[in-house]
């Protein structure tokens, strides 16, 4: 990655970790609970990951991507190991993290931020990378037929700004 590109995130995060908070929340006596919405998307995306494995190859054969890598690790494990290889840092905006209406409603229910699962959880499979700049309008339109969307988080900073997250509220 080089200072400058745009950080982008595919899917949307912090699900499969919301689906482990809901399966260690179950009882004996509410598991009949996980039938229903929110919490039966989010065990689904924590039991089964989806690979993108149209997205890498499309990043691939394009040659869209200066940096890229699945989110295994949770987004800010997984951005310390693109920017530790790169010698870069990152600004992240919060209010660009995409989320799933199914995570917003379940934190809501349980009175839950579901901050921390979208910045640190993982087993997602979705993909993290950097595209220059010139090559983000083109990287959009060849991304649509895939049906799979890809979201502007952040920007490439030089190595001494470190790994910063601007909050919602300016912070």
């Amino acid at each position: 990655a080089k200072v400058g590109d745009v950080i982008y995130a595919s899917g949307s995060l912090g699900n499969s970790a919301a689906g482990l908070a809901c399966l260690t929340r179950l009882t004996s006596h509410n598991k009949g609970l996980i039938l229903r919405q929110p919490m039966k998307f989010l065990v689904s995306r924590h039991l089964r990951p989806t690979p993108r494995i149209a997205l890498g190859q499309l990043l691939s054969s394009h040659r869209f991507a200066s940096a890229a890598l699945d989110l295994s690790d949770g987004l800010s494990g997984d951005l310390l190991h693109l920017c530790l290889q790169s010698r870069v840092g990152a600004l992240i905006q919060e209010a660009c993290l995409p989320m799933s209406p199914h995570i917003i409603r379940y934190a809501s229910q349980t009175n839950v931020d579901p901050l921390p699962w979208v910045l640190h959880g993982g087993e997602e499979y979705e993909l993290l990378f950097t595209v220059p700049p010139k090559y983000q309008r083109r990287l959009e339109l060849a991304v649509k037929p895939l049906r799979i969307p890809v979201t502007a988080i952040g920007v490439i900073t030089p190595r001494r700004s470190g790994l910063r997250i601007v909050h919602q509220d300016g912070s």
